[in-house]
């Protein structure tokens, strides 16, 4: 039993790994589907909230999104739909996104962030990290990994950008290429 974990190890070690398998980690939703958006946020998220999945689907628009605005409604996952909720981390935590999914098939989205109304603030009522957030937990939401392109990528850690960027629109389509459906 041991010597098949290391023959595995050294297998695994030996194979070569492509830059575009690590852009994603496989799971997708359907294509042609109509993904349910979730803001539970609150009322003065509706604005952010809309930016950001109007971003996502102008940089890949074969995924349909249908926005509902329900805060209040708590912070748990639902088949079919990306919930984005507010949840309070320890400092130096912003965000994180919790996926299922069965195979290659993604059955819901859990973005939860933690709001920090702090620094330069966007259209007056969330700042600017905030945005930066979303946009990067959405991107995980949709199956997209961290990548070393901030300046490309809402994706990467460390990026300043509000919407997705090319390395973005090309993970997706690469991702979601691979057969159209899981």
């Amino acid at each position: 039993m041991r010597y098949a974990r290391l023959l595995l190890l050294l297998v695994a070690l030996l194979l070569p790994v492509s830059a575009e398998a690590s852009r994603f980690r496989g799971d997708r939703w359907l294509v042609g589907e109509t993904i349910i958006v979730e803001n539970r946020m609150g009322q003065e998220w509706n604005g952010a909230v809309s930016f950001t999945v109007n971003a996502w689907h102008r940089a890949f628009p074969r995924l349909n999104y249908r926005v509902l605005h329900r805060p209040g409604r708590g912070c748990r996952a639902e088949p079919g739909r990306i919930v984005i909720c507010e949840v309070p981390f320890r400092p130096g935590w912003a965000g994180v996104t919790v996926s299922r999914w069965k195979g290659h098939q993604t059955l819901t989205g859990l973005v939860r962030i933690s709001r920090t109304s702090t620094g330069v603030m966007w259209r007056g009522t969330i700042s600017l990290y905030d945005m930066q957030t979303l946009c990067h937990e959405f991107g995980h939401a949709l199956g997209l990994n961290h990548n070393a392109r901030p300046d490309q990528s809402c994706v990467a850690p460390g990026s300043t950008r509000i919407s997705p960027g090319s390395f973005d629109r090309q993970s997706l389509k690469l991702l979601y290429k691979r057969t159209g459906k899981p």
